[in-house]
C-alpha cells in the first residue's frame, strides 16, 4: 500500500504541529509540509512517499512544489510531471510521462531513462541540467544561464537562453528542429555518421560555425546531404560546432 515516511535532520522529537499532513481526496494525494499556520525557521526533512507498483505505474499527474530542498522522482509513470522549486537538485531515474515541466531558480538537474512522449519543458534562471538516455519529441528550455548535457532521442530542439553551454549527442538521427537563441553560447551536436542532412543557419555578429560533414554553403546557410533537418542558431557572439558520432 501507499507508504509516507519523515525523517527529521537535526532534531530528534518534532513537535506535532511539524509533522506532515497528508489527505487523499477523488484519487488526489496532496501532502503539506507542516501543520496550517505553523513557523517554523530551521526545520528540515526527508520525506519518502512509496507506491504500489500498479499505482506507480498508472498516475495521471505529479505536482511538487518547494521553496528549497532536493526531489527525486524514481520508477514512476504519469500522464504530466510538473516540478516548481527554487534551489536544490531535481533527479529523475525511469519516469515515463507525456510532458514534463519544470520551473525551476537555481537548480541542478539530472535526469536518466525518462521519457515524455510529447514534451519536456524547461524554465531557469541558472541550472546545471545533465540527462542521459532521455527521449522526447519536444524539448524546450528558457533560461538566464544554463549548462546542458543531453544524451537521447528528440525531434525539436527550442532553446532560448541568455548564456549558455550546450551539447546534445543524438544517436538515433530523429532531429528534425533545432532553434537556439542566445547572446552569448556555445552549442555542439553529435549526430550519426549516417545522419542523412542539415541545413544549418548561423545569424549573429560575431558566430563561428563547424562541422564534421562535408557542407555546402550557399548565402549564408550550410547545407549537407538532403538539408532535412533545420539548424538554426542565432547569438551575439556564439559558436555552433555539429560533430560526427563514430562507430
Amino acid at each position: 500500500g501507499l507508504v509516507i515516511g519523515e525523517t527529521y535532520l537535526r532534531k530528534n522529537t518534532p513537535a506535532e504541529s511539524e509533522l506532515a499532513r497528508y489527505r487523499i481526496s477523488d484519487g488526489k494525494l496532496t501532502i503539506q509540509f507542516c501543520a496550517p499556520k505553523t513557523v517554523v525557521s530551521h526545520l528540515e526533512k526527508d520525506l519518502t512517499v512509496s507506491l504500489p507498483q500498479s499505482l506507480a505505474a498508472s498516475l495521471s499527474e505529479i505536482t511538487v512544489e518547494v521553496a528549497t530542498g532536493d526531489i527525486n522522482i524514481v520508477s514512476v509513470s504519469a500522464d504530466t510531471v510538473d516540478i516548481d522549486a527554487a534551489s536544490g537538485s531535481v533527479s529523475m531515474q525511469s519516469v515515463s510521462a507525456r510532458d514534463i515541466e519544470l520551473d525551476l531558480a537555481a537548480t541542478s538537474l539530472s535526469f536518466e531513462g525518462v521519457t515524455a512522449t510529447r514534451r519536456i519543458k524547461i524554465n531557469s534562471a541558472s541550472a546545471m541540467l545533465r540527462m542521459a538516455d532521455t527521449k522526447t519529441e519536444a524539448f524546450e528550455v528558457k533560461a538566464a544561464s544554463c549548462d546542458l548535457d543531453f544524451e537521447g532521442s528528440l525531434s525539436a530542439v527550442e532553446l532560448d537562453v541568455t548564456s549558455m553551454k550546450a551539447k546534445f549527442t543524438l544517436p538515433d538521427g530523429t532531429l528534425s528542429d533545432f532553434d537556439g537563441d542566445f547572446t552569448n553560447g556555445e552549442i555542439t551536436l553529435y549526430l550519426p555518421e549516417a545522419f542523412d542532412g542539415f541545413e544549418a543557419d548561423v545569424d549573429g555578429f560575431a558566430n563561428s560555425f563547424s562541422s564534421d560533414f562535408s557542407t555546402e554553403k550557399r548565402d549564408e546557410e550550410y547545407i549537407y546531404g538532403n538539408g532535412r533537418a533545420a539548424i538554426s542558431v542565432e547569438g551575439v557572439i556564439g559558436k555552433l560546432d555539429i560533430r560526427k558520432i563514430l562507430n
